[in-house]
């Protein structure tokens, strides 16, 4: 069994979905226009921010700039 490199976790940047969502909103005013920024619907990607939503498409991920990962952590 080989040893992870852990050092190499430190370059990737982890985000929650409504952290990119909120940090959108920031740049572009308001959910309403970050949601017309990335061509997502306005009532879906505030069910994503507030959790009410979950596990959206791949698509999605990718018009809000984001790829899904799963990271399993030590207990």
């Amino acid at each position: 069994m080989s040893h992870l490199n852990y050092e190499l976790y430190t370059e990737i940047a982890m985000i929650t979905l409504k952290e990119r969502i909120d940090e959108l909103c920031k740049t572009h005013g308001s959910l309403r226009k970050a949601a017309k920024a990335v061509d997502v619907d306005f009532g879906y990607l505030s069910g994503l921010r507030s959790g009410d939503k979950t596990s959206p498409s791949e698509t999605i991920l990718e018009k809000l700039g984001l790829k899904r990962e799963v990271h399993y952590v030590l207990k």
